[in-house]
């Protein structure tokens, strides 16, 4: 890791003080200097679910190794996870934007492996410890889901005054000395939610529920003028991208810290949504991304896009369900989304505020004191959007309960759930309004689920939540409007057959995986995975022999 100042090096030393140069947030430190030789070699280990640690090589740091898959495409998810650094230039530029004080780095630490994203704590050489954050390719488009975090982190502190991890340093170009995008912010404070949650009192879990609320409200507080992700204007600029004006109004008298002058330096650009940029959609410069001004011109794009991408790539391929009902075929699943196109119109919501939202409240995103019971940090919000409350979650996801409780001994979550929604009710009572309307899910939640649906082998599930929108019409549209599409009786038939298919399938599924033996996506820790492959083969086993015995059974009962 020692740097040595050859001409080679001195060239990488440019190149590393430029990046931090122009990426750096306003509230970095100053750069002065950047140090050319380290001391001390970084030991490098990796933090396991125990919480304990192990010693690990350098080419480690690049691999997902926390999970496996038991499905066809495991290298394929795999590869999707890999992402090669340099790692000496990435110690140097986070001593570089430490400060001072900091000369060298003693120690890297990969922390527990999320699915998106590389994870390293660096403690430096004086005991400061700082997070670098790497997208893995899996993440979406690198460049905008890195720029759009940096924007998102700096207007949640600067603007909204949030609890999120200041950012020392950024770059959102992968011709960096780095060779990858990265994020160089705060170590959360605090510990994660899910270390003391279940250890505290209902009276201080519904404090930590009243915690959230108020910071959702305070999301709520800004209305913006389009559907989309914040960016800073110059980042988009530097890139030759076009940027739109922002506009922020307050709905509700606030403390907030907001001017017009620090507004400026923000813009609304394309979703970061992973779906829309992966396989060949990265490459696609005709798909809609965004910004949208409105509920239908999103849904539409949506729709589009996908249809858009079906035409040129799609290929067939046999169906999951039973007997082959033209979804299968790129044809098939083309008509249903042009049919959906079809509904649009009548099922987009009107045009409603757009607000800031987590779009992924668990429990280790949370970081609270211990001893406060307060809020100390919200982590990753990496995929923040700002959209109208109808394609907002309905609730954080701590507050999904682990498993059902009997009625008359609620769980802890099922507790603080009750607290949440009466809080919201009362607090945000229109956006509690639209995001519990009785045709909720019908209207909008379907259109997340479009994008890859193909990829997804989902086509199945489109056809059934058009079939629900066309029986459920009468709620769904305006008082006597007819409904612009149908299905033939032939076409309602093979789905009703696919449909009981389905639900066999997913009850046996259910129970593999309420019985710990196959997870329902294939997904298991490393360490478990021959166990669970060896139970997948005889899974597979039983289930040949049951379809031959079928087989069997049906052929004498015809002799």
């Amino acid at each position: 890791m020692t740097f040595i100042a050859t001409s080679s090096s001195l060239k990488h030393v440019a190149m590393l003080t430029s990046t931090l140069r122009s990426n750096s947030v306003c509230y970095a430190r100053p750069i002065t200097r950047i140090r050319m030789h380290s001391t001390v070699l970084p030991i490098i280990r990796k933090q396991l679910d125990n919480n304990t640690e192990e010693d690990i090589s350098e080419e480690e740091l690049f691999r997902y190794s926390r999970h496996r898959w038991l499905t066809f495409d495991e290298d394929d998810k795999l590869a999707s996870r890999y992402r090669k650094f340099n790692v000496a230039a990435l110690v140097e530029a986070a001593a570089t934007a430490v400060g001072d004080g900091t000369k060298s780095c003693v120690k890297i630490l990969k922390c527990i492996e999320g699915s998106c994203n590389k994870a390293l704590l660096l403690t430096m050489d004086d005991g400061t410890e700082v997070l670098a954050k790497l997208p893995n390719p899996n993440a979406g488009p690198s460049f905008y889901t890195t720029a759009s975090q940096v924007a998102t982190h700096q207007f949640l502190r600067e603007i909204l005054d949030l609890p999120v991890p200041r950012i020392y340093a950024y770059s959102a170009d992968s011709s960096n000395a780095v060779g990858a995008e990265y994020i160089i912010e705060d170590k959360a404070a605090g510990q994660p939610l899910s270390d003391v949650w279940y250890s505290w009192s209902e009276e201080s879990q519904t404090r930590l529920v009243s915690q959230l609320v108020d910071i959702e409200t305070k999301l709520a507080s800004l209305s913006f003028r389009s559907h989309g992700c914040l960016y800073y204007k110059k980042d988009l600029v530097q890139r030759g991208i076009p940027v739109r004006h922002f506009y922020a109004p307050l709905l509700h008298p606030t403390s907030l810290k907001c001017d017009h002058i620090s507004l400026q330096e923000y813009t609304i650009g394309p979703s970061v949504t992973a779906a829309l940029w992966e396989d060949e959609r990265a490459t696609m410069e005709s798909l809609d991304r965004g910004p949208w001004w409105n509920p239908l011109a999103y849904m539409k794009s949506i729709v589009t896009n996908e249809k858009l991408w079906a035409e040129n790539h799609a290929v067939p391929r046999s169906n999951s369900y039973g007997p082959t009902n033209g979804i299968q075929s790129p044809q098939g699943y083309i008509s249903l989304l042009e049919r959906y196109l079809q509904l649009m119109p009548y099922m987009a919501p009107a045009p409603t505020p757009m607000t800031l939202f987590h779009p992924d409240l668990h429990m280790d995103n949370i970081f609270v004191d211990p001893e406060t019971k307060k809020i100390a940090c919200i982590i990753d919000w990496q995929t923040t959007l700002i959209a109208e409350p109808y394609f907002q979650p309905n609730y954080p996801k701590m507050l999904t309960p682990i498993e059902p409780s009997p009625r008359d001994d609620k769980s802890d979550e099922e507790n603080a759930m009750d607290h949440y929604q009466a809080l919201t009710e009362q607090r945000s009572p229109q956006r509690w309004a639209q995001m519990n309307d009785s045709n909720h899910y019908l209207l909008t939640k379907v259109i997340s689920s479009i994008p890859g649906s193909w990829t997804r082998d989902n086509g199945f599930g489109l056809c059934h939540n058009l079939i629900a929108a066309t029986v459920n019409w009468e709620e769904v549209a305006p008082p006597g409007m007819p409904c612009p599409i149908h299905f033939t009786e032939e076409e309602l038939e093979s789905h009703n057959c696919d449909l009981q298919v389905a639900a066999d399938l997913a009850g046996i599924l259910e129970q593999l995986e309420q019985g710990s033996i196959i997870p329902n996506d294939g997904k298991v820790l490393a360490d478990d995975y021959e166990r669970a492959l060896e139970a997948s083969r005889k899974v597979k086993e039983w289930f040949v022999f049951r379809v031959e015995s079928e087989k069997e059974r049906d052929t004498n009962s015809k002799v």
